[in-house]
């Protein structure tokens, strides 16, 4: 058996066989640099826009709420393309957003540059 499998490919025979991953099945690296990229403008564009339109009063909670939101998406989002639960996945963006969130208004708070 070893024979005949190596007589094809034997770098694609080994991993698939003993890795477990096919490489023609990898991610396409331009196309995730172009992805994270348009990711980072969109995820920078839009708490820019929200601040720009909403009250002075509003302006922090509706950031942070839009951006939780934003997290949660992009989570599921990503899951969903990488085959992975996308619950799970949503979760997690939304608990890890907010404790970033609440550490960084604690942080403000603590040196008087926020609320």
């Amino acid at each position: 058996m070893a024979d005949e499998l190596s007589q094809l490919d034997r770098l694609k025979v080994h991993a698939r066989d003993e890795l477990g991953f096919d490489p023609e099945e990898l991610a396409n690296p331009g196309q995730a640099a172009v992805i994270s990229a348009v990711s980072f403008i969109v995820g920078a564009v839009v708490p820019i826009l929200i601040v720009a339109i909403s009250s002075a009063s509003l302006r922090v909670p509706s950031t942070m709420v839009i951006t939780l939101i934003g997290l949660v998406v992009l989570g599921a989002a990503g899951a969903k393309l990488g085959g992975a639960p996308q619950r799970r996945a949503a979760i997690r963006g939304l608990v890890g957003g907010a404790l970033a969130l609440l550490i960084s208004l604690g942080i403000g708070r603590l040196t008087g540059s926020a609320l």
